[in-house]
């Protein structure tokens, strides 16, 4: 089962439940868990699950190919240019000038197909790394992409390909509605949205619901850091028929564990078990939903 955690818009505490999800079912012992970090721009899961690996991780480079033009061979008929749907290929035919602004390129191979006269060849560039930590009961995979790379969703697509397949995976998304987080949610079986009770937390929170809508996901949602003052989140989701998984209170303590980089099911054993329910709760939403499928 793969089960996404999302959320509208950064700080919600998005990782802070895929986090404490994946380490109170790791901590359980009963089913083989594994956290993937997608959030490639801005890893942070390993800040506080880092030290439940005492392992050296699995290290993946993820590469791909980069037009190089040889300007003696061209003859700058500009077909390369034509079948570039991305304008990546700058040609001043005047200067005998042409050349790749890699940046723009989405190595998709056009260019080499459409030339006849053999000018350009290939470069491999790196866009980020994937590393792999493994024990007996659990993993952590993390995509990291390298400073100042545009090139996410391949790097995205490339740390789920890790997944093991006889695993209960948890999926700490990219934030937003935008197509990072699309690509790491649209083959999750279940979708935990994370939101919270302010009003740019629930403007935030309707974008991703009508996302997922739009996905035909199913989902539910935690409110996270909740102080029993803004109701507005709890009327919207029983007006739409949501589900509330979970709630977890404004606390000075859970604030103080997570500036440490604590996890807070280490901290606080009433509330594993809370997480622990969130996933039972998940688990049978999902197989009641697909008996009807």
């Amino acid at each position: 089962m793969k089960i996404a955690i999302a959320s509208g818009k950064g700080g919600t505490g998005k990782t802070t439940i895929a986090t404490n999800l994946f380490e109170a079912l790791r901590m359980q012992g009963q089913v083989s868990v594994e956290l993937i970090d997608t959030d490639v721009e801005e890893p942070n899961a390993h800040i506080f699950i880092g030290g439940g690996f005492e392992v050296e991780p699995e290290k993946h480079q993820l590469e791909v190919r980069i037009p190089v033009f040889d300007s003696d061979k061209c003859t700058f008929c500009g077909r390369c240019v034509y079948y570039c749907e991305y304008d990546a290929i700058l040609m001043v035919k005047e200067n005998s000038y042409i050349d790749v602004t890699e940046d723009l390129c989405k190595s998709c191979g056009a260019c080499i197909y459409s030339c006849n006269d053999g000018a350009i060849t290939e470069k491999k560039k790196s866009l980020g790394e994937i590393s792999v930590f493994q024990t007996e009961q659990a993993r952590f995979v993390e995509g990291r992409l390298n400073i100042g790379s545009p090139f996410s969703t391949p790097l995205i697509q490339a740390a789920k390909a890790h997944k093991d397949t006889n695993s209960i995976s948890i999926i700490d998304s990219a934030p937003g509605t935008s197509n990072t987080t699309v690509e790491s949610i649209y083959d999750a079986d279940f979708v935990v949205v994370v939101s919270e009770p302010t009003p740019f937390g629930l403007y935030d929170l309707k974008l991703m619901i009508a996302t997922l809508d739009h996905l035909r996901k199913d989902y539910a949602v935690v409110i996270n850091r909740f102080h029993g003052e803004y109701h507005k989140v709890h009327e919207y989701l029983k007006e739409k028929d949501i589900t509330l998984l979970m709630e977890i209170p404004f606390k000075k303590d859970y604030a103080k564990w997570y500036s440490q980089g604590k996890l807070l099911v280490r901290e606080d054993d009433e509330l594993r078990k809370e997480f622990v329910q969130l996933f039972d709760k998940v688990k049978d939403i999902y197989l009641q939903k697909s008996m009807y499928r």
